[in-house]
Order: C-alpha cells, then structure tokens, then sequence
C-alpha cells in the first residue's frame, strides 16, 4: 500500500490563517453564550462567513497554486462538517 504523503503549504504561514478564523471563533463563541432565538443576528452571519470565506478563498488560491490538493480537500471537509456539526447542535435544542 502507497503512504500518502502531504506537501506542507508554504504561504500563508500559520499565524496568518490562524488570524483569518479568529473572527469566526469570536463569533461563535458570543452566539453560544448569548443564544439568540429564533436566529442568529445578521452581524453575526455576515462575520462569520466573511471570515470562513476568506480563509477558503485563500487556501484554494495557494492549495491550487502549490499543487496540494489532498489538504485542500481536507480543509473543505473539516469546515463543512463544523458548521454542519454547529448548527445540527443549534437546531436540535
């Protein structure tokens, strides 16, 4: 069986995209201790996925440019069933 071996991303360092989530997890973190209901206020939204959407913006640009796609694929999948997971925990309550 073949070892996969994954390229490490040379830019954007990991303080750079640590700083472009960190909104979101502000964001998170408020929503969780404020529960609004019935939904989420629209500076919320706006916050949040303007920071989520860069950071995949980001690191599809420098994914595709290095040609790494088995991280960015990763990356996609870990996001994705986050904000599933958040909101299957929110809407279930």
């Amino acid at each position: 069986m073949r070892k996969m071996t994954y390229r490490r991303i040379n830019k954007p360092s990991e303080i750079i995209r640590t700083i472009m989530l960190l909104p979101a997890l502000v964001v998170l973190i408020i929503l969780i201790i404020l529960r609004p209901n019935p939904s989420y206020p629209l500076w919320a939204i706006i916050i949040g996925a303007g920071s989520i959407i860069s950071y995949l913006g980001i690191m599809t640009y420098f994914c595709i440019k290095q040609k790494c796609y088995v991280q960015l694929a990763r990356t996609y999948a870990t996001i994705f069933i986050a904000i599933a997971g958040f909101l299957m925990i929110r809407y279930n309550n």
